[in-house]
């Protein structure tokens, strides 16, 4: 059953290079690259020429719009892991409560790459710009321990609260900055 209408291989390889990776094509992930490309790649579509642009505002790409949606992944996985939902299981629900269109591709990769073997510590450090190295070191440690459901629950905990103390920041820093503003506006 096809999810989305995107090839998963080549939108996986294709993020990966945007981030500035080599895209494994090495010999151990072709079969599980060829499985992919069986069970996820859509019937073929008539394409229309390029106009000459070379920008689309309509192409996504894996990812993620906003922080609290990757805050709001990690609690939930934890607490559905902790209830005793497998891993995979646990991974595929998300992906379908997901809000946003690029990180839905992301959790595609993610599940593609655990379905083929991968840990989750390593299926995630293939996306830097949404789980960066602690979050990655993190989920490592807690499937050497077993304890991956304590790890995810401290992951969220640690990223709610640097999300409050940024917003509290930008907050405090407010005022000053609209004072000092119409100061400048009433002097000059």
């Amino acid at each position: 059953k096809c999810r989305s209408a995107w090839s998963k291989p080549a939108a996986c390889a294709t993020f990966a290079r945007a981030q500035g990776q080599r895209a494994k094509t090495d010999a151990i992930d072709a079969p599980i690259l060829t499985a992919y490309a069986g069970v996820f790649t859509p019937a073929p579509t008539p394409v229309a020429k390029p106009s000459g642009k070379r920008f689309s505002f309509g192409a996504a790409r894996p990812g993620v719009r906003r922080k609290e949606e990757v805050v709001l992944f990690t609690r939930q996985l934890a607490t559905m892991i902790s209830a005793g939902i497998p891993m995979l299981e646990s991974l595929e629900i998300l992906h379908e409560q997901a809000e946003s269109k690029q990180f839905r591709m992301l959790l595609d990769c993610v599940i593609g790459d655990v379905r083929g073997g991968q840990d989750l510590s390593s299926s995630m450090g293939r996306h830097p710009k949404v789980f960066n190295d602690v979050y990655v070191s993190m989920i490592k440690a807690g499937e050497a321990s077993g304890q991956i459901d304590d790890i995810l629950d401290r992951l969220a905990d640690y990223m709610e609260a640097s999300q409050r103390l940024k917003r509290d920041i930008k907050s405090a820093m407010t005022y000053p900055v609209v004072s000092l503003c119409m100061i400048m506006g009433i002097t000059a």
